[in-house]
């Protein structure tokens, strides 16, 4: 297992001195910012070079402490140069440059990955085997899907699915203060989360006590005073209920960006407003109604079991954050990164989802490269720029999300049941 965590922290690494994505360059200017101006009012700041700041505080507090390591290393390089005359210069150079920036910022994203594939392999283990957890672990390790986004674009999915998975491995080992603990730091990381929240939440609550509820309601809200508090800290409460409430929104008020989903399918990639009417309801609330409609089946089926398998909520997890993928509005194409993070335990779990394993993460990691083309290869742009050939790839996608409807629905997801299997 170190052999293969150590091989994926290297691999992620080497990777990570290319890509220069508009996300990246957003970090290097906020970690820039907070650094030189301090937290109080980051978030009311006009930032030259970046957009206004939109991401929830501790992503910011990452951010600070990425300034603070570069300048930390910028002195003991400088030393160096002084001291020792072979000192390479350029390093220098290279260190104080916008790319050196790029690269420390990825840093965090880099490990955050490296704690994945550790997570991962711990609930395999307790849900399976070793060898089977140890094939999980290698599937994230080193597959694209999962390193191209994360060491080349720099995007923070595994700094927020981190927290998530470890709330959901102590979910299943009943350490339940700590599972919401976890489940909130990924709130305050990226609004991202809320995709799979409905499932996380019912599963938490299942067989908990009001006094357990109260206190770990209580202790979110003060924890969230906390981190706010150095941002703004006059009405924290209020302006930071405000603040996440927009956040959710994301920066653009289209039904879909860059995604191969539900509505990718009927518009195509056109800039189409979430608020434009069809049968006189915006298309915002038909993505809110289509994705209730469509988890209020399998939820009822949770509910009317007393016992359900941690194998089956991790697969109903899947469907899940899948659904909202597919249907909620403002959906980027990074957004089906929970299904498919919690689609690698599962599927060493459910041998029968092979094909849409392969599947699916092969049409994620499409979409992600889609628009972006990084690194530009024109014959493949070509292809992918075809519209029968992206209406074909959404297809393909939509179709696989209906398979996964429909195998979970028909499976008995009772505890009994699931572990006889």
């Amino acid at each position: 297992m170190k052999k293969i965590i150590a091989a994926a922290l290297i691999l992620r690494l080497i990777l990570s001195f290319w890509g220069e994505h508009s996300d990246i360059v957003n970090f290097y200017w906020w970690a820039m910012d907070i650094y030189n101006n301090g937290f109080n009012g980051f978030y009311d700041r006009t930032i030259a070079n970046a957009m206004r700041a939109t991401y929830p505080p501790i992503s910011n507090y990452i951010l600070w402490l990425v300034a603070l390591m570069h300048g930390f290393f910028w002195k003991i390089f400088w030393f160096l140069n002084i001291k020792i005359s072979i000192f390479p210069s350029n390093l220098m150079y290279w260190w104080e440059s916008k790319y050196g920036w790029y690269f420390l910022n990825k840093l965090p994203i880099v490990l955050a990955d490296t704690g994945v594939v550790w997570v991962i392999y711990k609930i395999v283990e307790i849900l399976k085997n070793k060898k089977s957890a140890l094939i999980a672990s290698s599937l994230f390790a080193f597959l694209p899907t999962f390193w191209y986004g994360s060491a080349i674009w720099g995007q923070t999915e595994s700094l927020f699915m981190l927290p998530v998975l470890l709330a959901f491995y102590f979910l299943i080992n009943k350490k339940n203060y700590t599972s919401i603990f976890f489940y909130v730091v990924s709130v305050f990381i990226k609004p991202t989360v809320f995709v799979i929240f409905p499932i996380y939440i019912l599963w938490w609550l299942k067989k908990r006590r009001i006094k357990e509820i109260v206190i770990s309601v209580a202790a979110s809200s003060a924890f969230a005073y906390l981190l706010y508090y150095p941002f703004h800290p006059t009405n924290t409460i209020l302006w930071a209920a405000n603040f996440y409430r927009t956040g959710l929104g994301g920066e653009l008020n289209y039904i879909q960006a860059n995604s191969f989903n539900f509505w990718s399918l009927i518009f195509g990639f056109e800039n189409i407003q979430d608020k434009m009417k069809f049968l006189s309801i915006p298309l915002d609330l038909w993505g809110y109604i289509l994705y209730l409609i469509s988890i209020t089946p399998i939820t009822i089926k949770l509910l009317r079991y007393k016992n359900i398998d941690s194998k089956a909520w991790l697969l109903v997890t899947v469907l899940v954050a899948f659904a909202a993928y597919m249907f909620l509005p403002r959906m980027h194409e990074r957004y089906l990164y929970p299904a498919i993070l919690f689609l690698i335990p599962v599927v060493v779990l459910f041998k029968e989802l092979k094909t849409f394993f392969w599947s699916v993460t092969t049409i994620y990691l499409i979409n992600l490269y889609h628009f972006w083309w990084y690194p530009e290869i024109p014959t493949l742009v070509n292809i992918l720029s075809n519209s029968i050939v992206e209406r074909t790839i959404i297809m393909i996608n939509v179709f696989l999300f209906f398979y996964l409807y429909s195998f979970t629905l028909r499976k008995d997801l009772s505890l009994k049941n699931i572990r006889n299997k």
